[in-house]
């Protein structure tokens, strides 16, 4: 028997369900203007088929009958921005969701952009970006850098982002930032700290993927770190390799980052810009906190442990060193951990 998808018709219930507060529908068809779609404290709506998928006035018609909403999870789900063209860079009309503390969107990138361009989240504590791209550069990512920027802190965050993890690959890269320091350096498994209602869930996460000409993952993540605000970060963890000139240019926004975790991809750029760093102003070195350096899962050949010894040496010159150096989950050998330990005064090997 063939499948086939099922679609909620508008006199569902009789079309009058006022104790009706949760929604979910997965590979099911709705219309959004389907009077079950009004009251909703919660609605997941994950893969609409594509004559389904509402346009713009309908969406945020059916999101104005929605006043309480909390948690609204839309997976290709939301207008199609062809349908919307040509593209409006400055909405003429919002929608506002005072309630909502959760969004969750997975969609093409511009599809993504229209949807977040007409929102207005005064209480989001929780934003999940899924951006697929469709073009080589990237370029349809970097409009809805903006809007997650906007909506990934705001004035009802009591606290700023502290800690920030880097991952995916250079073809999809994931950011998750959070407000509490050291969240990153307890993350296991990317795939799944970003769900809903986990501890570990992060203040905001977005991904992006796509078949991009070299280096356009490295262009997007420098692009989002340069719009989020990045000054109060205390941890980082980069899973993913960067470009030394990306750390460059965000480093004097980092002035009280404490803590880098490294995995090998990303300990080289990191380690250039290090070895590389002038004094900029007010007259400091680049990152001036930093105190403790996490290696994870490096082989320390010769060549690398002398590398990182002149840095841990210049670190020290610029009177900034660093403190602790954690190399417990690398492959070294004993006279390695001899040289460094010549200059970092914690210096934690493997066991």
């Amino acid at each position: 028997m063939l499948w086939q998808r099922i679609s909620i018709p508008d006199t569902l219930l009789g079309g009058i369900a006022p104790k009706l507060s949760h929604i979910e529908l997965s590979e099911c068809d709705i219309s959004w203007k389907s009077p079950l779609l009004k009251g909703l404290r919660r609605l997941d709506i994950f893969e609409l088929s594509t004559h389904a998928r509402p346009c713009l006035e309908d969406w945020l018609n059916a999101l104005n009958e929605m006043p309480k909403l909390e948690v609204l999870i839309l997976h290709n789900a939301t207008p199609l921005a062809a349908q919307c063209l040509p593209r409006i860079y400055e909405p003429a009309r919002t929608v506002t969701l005072p309630f909502l503390t959760q969004i969750d969107v997975t969609a093409s990138a511009e599809d993504c952009e229209v949807a977040l361009a007409h929102l207005a989240l005064p209480a989001l504590a929780w934003l999940h970006v899924n951006a697929a791209s469709y073009d080589r550069e990237g370029n349809d990512v970097q409009g809805v850098i903006p809007h997650i920027s906007r909506n990934a802190h705001g004035p009802q965050d009591t606290e700023p982002l502290r800690s920030i993890l880097i991952g995916g690959e250079n073809t999809s890269p994931k950011i998750f930032a959070w407000t509490v320091p050291n969240a990153d350096v307890n993350v296991k498994n990317t795939n799944t700290i970003a769900l809903l209602g986990s501890e570990s869930s992060p203040r905001a996460f977005f991904s992006a993927t796509g078949a991009w000409a070299q280096g356009t993952g490295t262009v997007i993540v420098d692009a989002l770190l340069a719009t989020l605000p990045i000054n109060s970060l205390s941890t980082i963890t980069a899973r993913n390799e960067l470009r030394k000139e990306v750390w460059v240019r965000q480093a004097p926004r980092l002035s009280l980052l404490e803590r880098v975790r490294l995995f090998p991809t990303a300990v080289v750029a990191f380690m250039e810009m290090l070895s590389e760093a002038e004094v900029v102003p007010p007259h400091l070195p680049l990152l001036p906190s930093l105190t403790k350096l996490i290696l994870v899962d490096d082989q320390l050949t010769v060549s690398r442990t002398y590398h990182l010894r002149d840095v841990l040496i210049k670190r020290v010159e610029q009177g900034v060193p660093i403190e602790t150096l954690d190399l417990s989950t690398c492959i070294m050998t004993d006279r390695a951990i001899q040289l460094l330990a010549e200059i970092v005064v914690d210096v934690r090997g493997p066991a």
